[in-house]
């Protein structure tokens, strides 16, 4: 990695992030301005050139088959957080069960929630609904589940999967006149 005081030969291939390449226009532009005595002269401006070329290496296949991975495990986290949501408000809206979209609802999110059915007391609410703390809990676990193996799929991949290098060529042509 080039530091801001590294002096660069032509045609000198060096690897830079953002930061760098910003500092290196502005240090090309001062030294323009400071031998153009006064403004930068347009006809030196045009005659130094900067090649900025961006390469990216080839792709981990590992590392995009995890990164899919990871994709797909988080969007099933999220579609059954949905619809254990989903069940926790058909709970406490004392939603009709005889209706299509409730019990299939209830239908598909029973095994879901039956592992923790047990751990509290299901409570009725005033309007009519209940509170079932069974659902809360499964959506708290299956969230934290999903998260954690997003986060391990994520640690097993190789870091550089989607990195790039950009080299910097500086030439400068300057004519006396």
């Amino acid at each position: 990695m080039a530091g801001p005081h590294t002096e660069l030969k032509p045609d000198e291939e060096v690897e830079v992030g953002e930061t760098e390449i910003a500092r290196a226009r502005h240090a090309m532009r001062e030294r323009l301005r400071e031998e153009g005595e006064g403004p930068m002269r347009p006809e030196i401006m045009e005659q130094a050139r900067e090649v900025v070329t961006e390469r990216r290496p080839p792709a981990n296949p590992l590392a995009a088959w995890l990164f899919a991975l990871s994709g797909w495990v988080a969007l099933a986290g999220i579609a059954v957080f949905t619809i254990l949501g989903f069940r926790l408000a058909f709970m406490i809206g004392d939603a009709n069960p005889r209706t299509r979209f409730v019990d299939f609802m209830y239908d598909i999110t029973g095994p879901l929630v039956y592992p923790f059915a047990d751990m509290m007391r299901t409570r009725a609410l005033d309007g009519g609904g209940v509170f079932e703390p069974a659902t809360a809990i499964a959506m708290g676990v299956y969230l934290i589940a999903a998260i954690l193996v997003v986060l391990m799929l994520w640690s097993l991949a190789p870091r550089r999967l989607a990195g790039h290098e950009i080299v910097v060529r500086r030439r400068r042509i300057v004519q006396q006149q």
